[in-house]
């Protein structure tokens, strides 16, 4: 991945973790790994774990960040969520996936950011 992803990804996943803090959830973690795959942001809001995709696009030239998150892609996200949820023993917690798109102009210096809850 070229720096100039890596500077994107991260600069998205930054603005919505404010976005959301900002709205009173309580980050969980960051950037959660295993083999099986990761999840960007987790969050918690009362009873509810919510775990966000955050897809962060400077163009549409090769398809939007709606388009990026397949079938698999959330088969994987699941997945992944299941894993954390029983290795902090919180499987009885209700969950809620949610996807933030968030699209950079860096001509304009603006950012627009959709966010998509119950995406899945």
């Amino acid at each position: 991945m070229s720096e100039w992803r890596k500077w994107l990804g991260s600069y998205g996943e930054k603005l919505v973790e404010k976005r959301y803090c900002a709205a009173g959830f309580e980050l969980v973690e960051r950037n959660f790994r295993c083999r099986t795959g990761e999840i960007d942001l987790i969050f918690k809001k009362g009873e509810c774990l919510y775990f966000v995709e955050v897809r962060t696009k400077s163009s549409a030239a090769y398809g939007t960040a709606e388009e990026s998150i397949t079938l698999r892609k959330k088969a994987t996200i699941q997945k992944v969520s299941q894993l954390f949820l029983l290795q902090r023993n919180m499987t009885e917690m209700h969950v809620q996936y949610d996807v933030v798109t968030v699209y950079i102009d860096t001509k304009q210096k603006q950012a627009w950011v959709r966010r998509y809850p119950h995406a899945f």
